[in-house]
């Protein structure tokens, strides 16, 4: 498991992230808004996604890298962000 960080950035600096309250393990967060209780698995990649609450993304997933498989899991906006629902439960 990863360590908890309430509020902390993750990301490049030029590419802000909002974050609250996430777990995470390893680099690979970029342009994302994660709330409350989300946690991201080791070599989890995420760009361009809003991950509502009480949500795990698993070990190694990529999220926003290919948006027509996307779109076959999850919402995604017409400029290209991928949005994932309050607890969801995918599958690694």
């Amino acid at each position: 498991m990863g360590r908890w960080m309430p509020s902390a950035p993750i990301g490049d600096a030029g590419r802000p992230t909002v974050t609250r309250h996430v777990e995470q393990q390893g680099p690979g967060v970029e342009q994302c808004v994660l709330l409350e209780r989300v946690q991201v698995g080791r070599y989890a990649r995420l760009r361009r996604v809003i991950v509502d609450k009480d949500v795990k993304i698993p070990q190694g997933m990529q999220i926003g890298f290919d948006l027509d498989e996307d779109r076959k899991h999850f919402t995604v906006t017409d400029d290209g962000m991928v949005v994932i629902p309050k607890r969801a439960r995918l599958k690694g």
